[in-house]
């Protein structure tokens, strides 16, 4: 989730990422100091602020030459031959949540159907307790 506040001020929400925290940066900051998908950064903390700088040595900020933007988006290893254009469109418009599972639960849940299943199960289960310990007191 991005906020854009005025032009040079964005908020963003640090997320967690597998075991990790990430932040979603929008492209025209990223344009703006000429950072593009792939390149590498450098990161360090100056008087307790986060640093992000392109990877540019001794500090430097280096421009880099930009590819053409059909090559930095497709490369030759995808493959959309069976792909269904706007599939998931209406879904997306409505909110989608994207959650990444860690591969030891990825082997036990193989896909979406499984995933879902034993969610709404769980769900239940927290739902009768709670009924159950409202009727208690």
């Amino acid at each position: 989730m991005v906020y854009t506040i005025k032009e040079d001020i964005t908020i963003a929400k640090v997320q967690k990422w597998g075991n990790n925290q990430g932040l979603r940066f929008p492209k025209e900051i990223l344009k703006k100091v000429h950072i593009s998908i792939g390149d590498e950064v450098d990161i360090s903390i100056k008087h307790g602020e986060i640093v992000i700088k392109p990877h540019g040595g001794k500090g430097e900020l280096m421009k880099k030459v930009r590819k053409k933007d059909h090559e930095l988006e497709m490369l030759d290893e995808y493959d959309f031959s069976s792909g269904v254009r706007g599939k998931y469109a209406k879904r997306y418009e409505k909110g989608s949540n994207v959650v990444v599972l860690d591969p030891d639960v990825a082997k036990v849940f193989p896909d979406r159907e499984s995933v879902n299943q034993s969610l709404r199960a769980l769900a239940e289960i927290i739902h009768r307790r709670e009924q159950k310990s409202l009727t208690s007191r």
